[in-house]
């Protein structure tokens, strides 16, 4: 198969797989939080009880992730990529149902252990990367696609979620409509790479246990160990730990604030996923014209905290869209960057193993960072987002401390 025709392929995948990642989005808060939702009226529980079930059903997918993602790269570098794709969208698949059917008899229990499901197995953004590096693209423009398909995943995503749970367009559509959508979709995509995608790692004999390929700790520990892989790693952990507090977050303060229905987030989530599209695969190639686009990093970081305050302090619709396009687009360019460099730095055998551990220790971080904000909710639903706020201030402080210890900007293999 010729390359560009792989790519497409590979792109098809990521961007339907994020357009099933992100079709809860704008529905999970107004289930929990809405006084009129058929599940708030079932249980019976306090607004307070509530949040906490929230926290904890946006904690089980990311927590799920942070095992799933390094083990399921790992994998993907010892016996293949196409392997691990279709096992892992069959299992997505089956997550995304019993998600379905837990919402349509408002069984918590079974939800919660549903997105554990899911999130383990859809813990392959990670080989995805891998397979972006395995076709020997210039890395920028390579893993700055496969964000920005992914963008435009989270850009559909959240607009079908938000649409296929009012029955007010269709009589039957409902809260657990968009994960039956979600499991086609997995469907779909496994015979997507079944027929159209082919293998791109050349699998060598293995001198390591299989057992070690689960040993999470050990291999954090091994890339840690390492400089040129530390200081980009922790970097995009605790960018991600700010920008992943406003992800799981930024619809309950607009269902608080705004009084927002799932449409309406849906919409306003779409300006969010065009600026990281944009911010992805364009912003990072206009900078590299100029000098190492590493060298603005610091400057993205500025621009991207300003631009959350904006949201506290926003009268209307403008200042709204406005806010989610800045965000978008400093944190797309800035996360491109850095992965750019992070893979760079990484040894070729090892490329699903490192982008593994990166997004599965990203979601660890999320998985606490819901359980911490459904308590600030008690509080109101500004918390969560002065808290991302304050993440920021964190990662923009470690970062200047890094730049003087290390005088050299972040490395780009040209």
């Amino acid at each position: 198969m010729q390359k560009s025709t792989q790519t497409v392929s590979l792109l098809s995948i990521v961007f339907f797989g994020f357009v099933g990642l992100s079709l809860p989005y704008p529905i999970f808060s107004p289930l929990f939080l809405q006084p009129d939702s058929p599940l708030v009226m079932a249980l019976g529980l306090t607004p307070k009880w509530c949040a906490i079930l929230l926290g904890l059903t946006l904690a089980a997918y990311p927590l799920a992730q942070f095992f799933g993602s390094p083990i399921l790269g790992s994998l993907s570098d010892r016996y293949g990529r196409k392997k691990l794709l279709m096992l892992s969208l069959v299992g997505t698949g089956i997550g995304y149902l019993l998600s379905a059917l837990a919402i349509a008899h408002n069984a918590v229990g079974l939800l919660i252990i549903s997105r554990i499901l899911t999130g383990f197995f859809e813990g392959n953004m990670g080989i995805a990367q891998a397979c972006i590096t395995d076709l020997k693209y210039d890395r920028y423009f390579g893993l700055g696609a496969v964000a920005a398909a992914s963008s435009l995943g989270y850009l559909v995503g959240p607009l079908l979620g938000g649409f296929l749970c009012d029955n007010t367009l269709v009589s039957w559509f409902n809260f657990s409509t968009p994960f039956y959508i979600g499991s086609i979709m997995s469907i779909f995509l496994t015979l997507l790479v079944a027929l159209w995608f082919t293998e791109t790692r050349v699998v060598k004999n293995q001198h390591t246990a299989l057992l070690a390929e689960f040993n999470i700790v050990g291999k954090l520990n091994q890339v840690l160990k390492r400089p040129q892989l530390r200081k980009p790693f922790l970097i995009i952990i605790l960018l991600s730990l700010s920008i992943d507090c406003y992800y799981e977050f930024y619809p309950a303060f607009l269902v608080e604030q705004w009084d927002m229905s799932p449409k309406l987030i849906g919409l306003y989530s779409a300006t969010l996923s065009l600026a990281l599209a944009i911010g992805s695969l364009w912003l990072p190639q206009l900078l590299r014209k100029r000098t190492n686009p590493a060298a603005y990093h610091l400057h993205l970081m500025l621009i991207y905290s300003g631009a959350l305050v904006l949201l506290l302090f926003a009268a209307n619709a403008l200042t709204l869209n406005l806010h989610f396009f800045i965000v978008g687009l400093s944190y797309s360019a800035l996360n491109t960057i850095l992965i750019v460099t992070l893979s760079d730095n990484a040894d070729e055998h090892e490329q699903g193993t490192v982008m593994g551990l990166q997004w599965g220790t990203r979601m660890l971080g999320d998985a606490g960072l819901c359980i911490l904000g459904s308590l600030l909710l008690w509080q109101g639903s500004t918390f969560p987002i002065i808290l991302a706020i304050v993440l920021a201030g964190v990662t923009i402080l470690f970062s200047v401390r890094q730049q003087k210890s290390d005088p050299l900007p972040l490395s780009i293999k040209e």
